[in-house]
């Protein structure tokens, strides 16, 4: 006789480690880098059609075109069902703190916090980097590290991006 359906299911539900959340950021990486392609190839063909020239990658407005097509690709596959297609290969998904779906202001935030916490830095690590060599921008990486490293030490395995959002990545069960 089975009786695992006898047992209570827990109050909190399993977190995942580092190395599922890394694994789901290469695979989504991987997406994402697709996607940027085929969005720049998409802008380049009128450009080009249209003026003769190729568009400046460097450009302001090709730049927020790229960042844009990124923030969809997460906010579209957070707000749908939790789950990023790197995140459901995985069996993760993202909740709020509480457990119920992310929302709207709850994906931007997140977006915001990791841009903020990672992206900025690593900005300014490549600026450093060209200025005074490549151990100059190692003190911007810390903030990436420590953040993710974060999940060790917080009790509910939370990273930094995940308090400061009200978020948390949760695994899904198996059964």
């Amino acid at each position: 006789m089975d009786d695992s359906h006898d047992t209570p299911a827990p109050s909190s539900p399993l977190r995942p480690g580092l190395l599922p959340r890394t694994l789901a950021l290469c695979y989504d990486g991987c997406l994402v880098v697709l996607l940027l392609i085929i969005a720049a190839v998409l802008v380049a063909i009128p450009v080009v059609w249209i003026s003769g020239t190729l568009p400046h990658p460097a450009a302001p407005w090709h730049r927020a075109y790229l960042l844009l097509m990124v923030t969809g690709y997460y906010a579209g596959f957070w707000l749908r069902d939790g789950q990023t297609l790197g995140l459901k290969a995985l069996g993760i998904r993202l909740t709020r703190a509480n457990g119920r779906p992310v929302t709207g202001p709850d994906t931007l935030i997140r977006l915001a916090a990791i841009g903020v916490l990672y992206g900025l830095p690593l900005v300014l690590a490549k600026h450093w980097e060209g200025c005074l060599g490549c151990w100059a921008a190692l003190p911007f990486w810390l903030p990436l590290v420590l953040g993710h490293a974060w999940l060790w030490v917080d009790k509910d395995r939370a990273t930094w991006h995940d308090r400061l959002s009200g978020t948390r990545l949760e695994c899904l069960s198996t059964d």
